[in-house]
């Protein structure tokens, strides 16, 4: 069985925001722990966006078009060029599975 309450000790001092505490520890000083592992993934979640925390490996799953020079749009055709890419499509596939 799991622990669906425990004493609001348990945790770390300053892990629960007060926008969180009526809904994470009870009137009776107790930590509802379901409430507390949703408050603690939304936190989490919060930082990763501001990149506060970072994860290894996770620019594997960033926006590729963050990465992109702010004057991409006015100067792609001398990107492309400085990076001797075509801008076909076809052309480009074409010569990277030959």
């Amino acid at each position: 069985m799991e622990l669906e309450f425990v004493p609001a000790s348990t945790v770390p001092t300053g892990s629960i925001p007060a926008k969180w505490r009526e809904t994470v520890i009870d009137e009776r000083g107790r930590l509802n722990v379901i409430s507390y592992e949703l408050c603690v993934l939304t936190q989490l979640r919060e930082r990763i966006r501001a990149k506060e925390i970072w994860i290894d490996g996770a620019d594997l799953y960033r926006n590729p078009d963050d990465d992109l020079p702010k004057d991409f749009q006015e100067r792609r055709d001398t990107y492309y060029a400085q990076l001797n890419l075509t801008q076909d499509a076809r052309d480009f596939t074409a010569a990277i599975t030959t």
